[in-house]
């Protein structure tokens, strides 16, 4: 998010940037915890603040901050601020180091300076006057999420104020208008935070920290940064062990859980039963019945936006076979809420004898038999009968229904 630092053409300069000075971190400028995801402002070391700090917590030398909680509020607003504040959303691409566990920022070891060409200095007119054809004044905001196994290890290098967040959770403080320094945080399988000055071999601690962790749970790191004053941008990251191996996801027939490349999965001990799923959760038969009827809801409200879009059905393909004996039938239903499904007149479509494959035009079905077009709620039934003698059954492997979302015209 970029500010106005030194004002052209009738700007409005910010208030907390090329304003204050420091010399040292200065702790506690924001709360211990995210509030609606962002930090909040505690004014520790505001300007004007009655009384002010008597000892030098304060950048060092008992110097002011920042000044006032409105203007801090802005440093991380989600929406663009007029005249305020010009927002510019990204990805960074961590470097491995090596082969090793280590990632750091492209830029590590340079000056960040991602604005220079962007933000206040690119307008026309120009609002910002540049420092040396650089664009100070701006902040950095930065997620990402992990895997927490413990021993976990972040550490930072840079000028001015950083804040990480772990889990909502304030895990590093280094707030504050600074030159460049050092910090590193390491998490052991307790979840607690150890924090030194430079590196964990140091051995000079900034002290610890307990949080809610659990191992193998999922958490969010939340990185705050301003850059709000010249005449350099150190901003150097480095994250160790908040990478793993990514996770794969697969469905398991017989867990009695239907997922999308499942037609059906009524648990380990019934597939493969009469009436029941196959063993492989492909299809299903009616063996041994006269008939089973077998449905399946879809609805439209979940993928378009109703209004100002509508449903456009497509068609019904399926797969089965029903050569062998007995017969294959889908029957439709429509309404315009999940309720009324079920009750709405079916719109029936008997499937050739000699037919594995075939697709069915949802809209020219219901169409044809009076009903509304593209209703948002839609059941798909298939009615499965056997032969007469009952030796013989169809069988339905799978069926899918497409779905496009139009503007209502």
């Amino acid at each position: 998010r970029d500010f106005i630092r030194a004002t052209a053409n009738g700007s409005t300069k910010h208030p907390d940037f090329e304003v204050f000075s420091g010399s040292a971190a200065t702790l506690g400028m924001v709360g211990t915890s995210l509030v609606g995801g962002k930090p909040t402002y505690t004014g520790v070391c505001e300007k004007n603040k009655t009384p002010f700090p008597a000892s030098p917590i304060c950048g060092g030398a008992t110097q002011p901050q920042t000044t006032n909680a409105g203007a801090f509020n802005q440093w991380y607003a989600n929406a663009e601020i007029p005249g305020v504040m010009k927002k510019v959303v990204g990805t960074i691409n961590m470097v491995r180091q090596g082969t090793t566990s280590s990632y750091r920022n492209p830029t590590f070891g340079q000056q960040l300076l991602p604005l220079n060409n962007a933000g206040w200095v690119a307008t026309t007119p120009q609002y910002e006057v540049p420092y040396n054809g650089t664009n100070f004044g701006f902040t950095t905001e930065i997620h990402y999420w992990f895997k927490f196994q413990g021993g976990e290890v972040l550490t930072f290098s840079g000028d001015d104020d950083v804040w990480v967040f772990i889990a909502g959770k304030l895990a590093l403080d280094l707030g504050g208008l600074h030159s460049k320094l050092d910090r590193t945080i390491s998490i052991s399988a307790l979840g607690v935070v150890s924090c030194y000055v430079g590196t964990a071999a140091s051995g000079t601690s900034c002290g610890t920290t307990a949080l809610p962790l659990v191992v193998g749970n999922v958490y969010e790191v939340s990185l705050f940064h301003a850059e709000r004053r010249t005449t350099q941008s150190n901003f150097d990251l480095t994250l160790t062990g908040f990478v793993a191996t990514k996770s794969s996801c697969s469905s398991v027939c017989g867990d009695g859980i239907v997922t999308t490349n499942e037609f059906c999965d009524d648990g380990l001990l019934l597939n493969g039963s009469a009436g029941y799923c196959f063993t492989d959760c492909s299809g299903r038969a009616a063996k041994y019945a006269t008939s089973g009827t077998y449905w399946r809801d879809h609805t439209a409200v979940a993928t378009c936006n109703i209004p100002p879009e509508r449903p456009l059905w497509g068609a019904l393909t399926w797969n089965g076979d029903s050569s062998t004996g007995g017969s294959i039938k889908f029957q439709l239903q429509g309404a315009e809420t999940a309720a009324g499904v079920a009750t709405a007149t079916p719109v029936s479509v008997t499937l050739p004898t000699n037919a594995t494959s075939g697709s069915i035009d949802v809209r020219t079905l219901l169409a044809s038999a009076g009903v509304p077009a593209d209703p948002p709620y839609l059941r798909v039934s298939a009615v499965l009968t056997s032969s007469p003698d009952q030796k013989s059954t169809p069988v339905l492997r799978r069926y899918d229904v497409s779905l496009t979302c139009v503007n209502v015209e």
